[in-house]
């Protein structure tokens, strides 16, 4: 017999379930002065490329290949930012334990042009300041504020990281028509 039980208390088995434990990983991808997000749920919010490790993949690897699929930019990891650790709900009531590691990627090759348009509405480079304001989520400002210093801490050793800063941006030749 529970103690639950033998107090009297009814715990339902949802209750005793433990929370679903999920580990993803992306993140801040930049070129020269920007930093590409997407945008998903039909253009409301604006967030980090992340999404959840697979088979063995290390974080850092899952960071890469989940910015590339959703972005469809390839990008290297330059240094770890930040985890991101949090708790909700889901509509079916069950709990979920979700961490996120995040890391700083330098752009390598691609057009934001080609993102998954079954994952994600759309893709953009913003400057620095624009990007901070543009992300929905308080916790990714702080990782970005993170990659913004970790960025230019890069740049002053050494300057060649800004290799790969060449290439086509939406703020100059948008993906798609806006109406």
């Amino acid at each position: 017999m529970s103690a639950a039980d033998r107090v009297g208390i009814k715990v339902s088995s949802d209750d005793q379930q433990e929370p679903i434990r999920q580990h993803s990983a992306g993140g801040v991808l930049v070129r020269a002065n920007e930093v590409l997000l997407i945008s998903t749920r039909n253009g409301t919010r604006w967030q980090l490329p992340k999404g959840r490790l697979e088979g063995s993949e290390t974080p850092a690897q899952a960071a890469a290949r989940e910015v590339e699929e959703e972005t469809g930019v390839l990008g290297h990891v330059l240094d770890p930012l930040d985890t991101i650790d949090f708790i909700y709900q889901r509509r079916s009531g069950r709990t979920v334990h979700k961490r996120i590691d995040l890391f700083l990627l330098g752009y390598r090759s691609g057009s934001e042009c080609d993102f998954d348009p079954n994952e994600v509405t759309e893709a953009r480079w913003f400057p620095w300041q624009d990007a901070l304001e543009a992300l929905t989520y308080d916790n990714e400002r702080g990782v970005v504020a993170l990659a913004q210093d970790a960025w230019q801490r890069a740049l002053s050793i050494d300057p060649a990281s800004r290799r790969g800063r060449a290439g086509s941006s939406s703020k100059d030749k948008p993906c798609k028509e806006t109406y």
